[in-house]
Parts: C-alpha cells; sequence; structure tokens
C-alpha cells in the first residue's frame, strides 16, 4: 500500500499543531508583557502619590499654623494614603487572579 496520502496528512497536521502553538506562546508572552506594564505603571502612580502625601504630611506637621485645621488636613491625607494603598492592592490582586 501507497502511505504517501498518510504521510502528507501527517505533514500538515504537525505543520498546523506547531502553528497554532507558536501563536498561542507568542499571545501567552505578549500578555505577561502587557502585566508587567500593567504592574510598572501601576508601581510608579502609587509611589507618586504616596511621596506626595509623605511631603505634604511632614511639611503640614513642621509648620506652625491653626491647630485644628492643621489635623483636619492631617487626618485627610493620612486617610487618603492609606485609601490608595488598599485600592491599589486589591486593584493589583484582582489583576492577577484574571
Amino acid at each position: 500500500p501507497n502511505s504517501y496520502g498518510l504521510q502528507t496528512l501527517g505533514m500538515v497536521v504537525a505543520f498546523a499543531t506547531v502553528f497554532r502553538v507558536s501563536l498561542a506562546w507568542n499571545r501567552y508572552w505578549e500578555a505577561l508583557t502587557s502585566i508587567h506594564n500593567m504592574y510598572s505603571k501601576l508601581g510608579d502612580t502609587f509611589c507618586q502619590f504616596a511621596t506626595f502625601c509623605l511631603c505634604d504630611l511632614s511639611m503640614l506637621k513642621k509648620s506652625s499654623a491653626d491647630g485644628n485645621s492643621m489635623e483636619q488636613k492631617i487626618s485627610k491625607l493620612e486617610s487618603a494614603l492609606s485609601d490608595i494603598q488598599k485600592y491599589f492592592s486589591v486593584f493589583s490582586a484582582m489583576a492577577a487572579n484574571e
């Protein structure tokens, strides 16, 4: 019996399998690169916001303005820093879960 047809079919299936695996591998690495970029931007954003809050807090604590108003501003900044840390952590966990 002639097995030329079976060999040709085997080559076509092998080529299609390799092609599909290559596409899947490229999509996987593209997704990992996108996730890496997202985490990098997320970290940069959090660092900028935290630095702003901490610098402003240190300036407010050093200044000698009205005590009650100053305490409210300090409390709001500390609350904002705590909240943004919580939200960024939740966002990071949700992104990693998907």
